[in-house]
């Protein structure tokens, strides 16, 4: 039977029993407390993207921009080191190549 299960992460490295566990979120606290989602049936502004729990901004995990989740204008971009920090992570979860 398939469980669900929310992670948080920051600068820790965890592993879960393969096949164990389906990710449906996870959290990365980089420049604010991103969430991101296996299954976002939203699109924009990529896929996957990110949403900021504090802000409600999204993130486009490739380029690093950052949406107003209304207008959908761009509000500023993220380092490309804390760009790269988040894309390891989510490449690690297999959520973007």
């Amino acid at each position: 039977m398939e469980r669900e299960l929310t992670i948080e992460i920051d600068d820790l490295f965890w592993q879960t029993p393969e096949g164990k566990y389906k990710i449906l979120e996870f959290l990365i606290k980089k420049k604010g407390i991103w969430v991101f989602h296996s299954n976002d049936k939203d699109p924009f502004p990529s896929s996957p993207h990110g949403h900021n729990r504090e802000t409600g901004e999204k993130l486009d995990v490739f380029t690093g921009k950052k949406y107003d989740p209304i207008t959908k204008k761009c509000t500023g971009k993220l380092s490309q080191k804390i760009l790269n920090e988040i894309q390891e992570k989510l490449k690690k979860q297999g959520l973007i190549k």
